[in-house]
């Protein structure tokens, strides 16, 4: 598995991690071969996640060379106000959602067990 650096400027870095890769080690896999350590090695710095993406799934993650930047990124993401967008490839024919096919795009609110992620209560 290749992680390739994207973008790297004195305050961030931007790479992307490739499925089947961990972001970082954890209590389930505290040996692993994992995303944070091979980004580290390549640059021989200190990094600093600023978010995660599940095991399965590819695409940008980004590092803050320091906490304080760390911080303050993660803050934005956290912000009502930050979009964000999902692109998933998904093979054979769409289902159909009450008689329609749903062929270019979904939009749902994200929520688990009736709690709602956007407005951070219980619905």
């Amino acid at each position: 598995m290749t992680v390739s650096l994207l973008h790297t400027d004195d305050d961030l870095v931007a790479v992307s991690k490739p499925a089947g890769l961990l972001v970082h080690r954890s209590e389930l896999a505290p040996d692993r071969d994992v995303l944070l350590q091979r980004v580290r090695d390549s640059l021989g710095q200190r990094l600093y996640p600023v978010h995660r993406i599940d095991r399965p799934t590819s695409g940008i993650v980004l590092f803050a060379l320091s906490s304080e930047n760390a911080a303050s990124l993660q803050g934005s993401l956290r912000s009502p106000d930050t979009i964000k967008e999902y692109l998933a490839l998904a093979r054979g024919v769409p289902l159909l959602v009450q008689g329609v096919r749903m062929a270019h795009s979904i939009s749902l609110s994200l929520s688990i067990s009736g709690y709602d992620m956007r407005r951070r209560r219980t619905t």
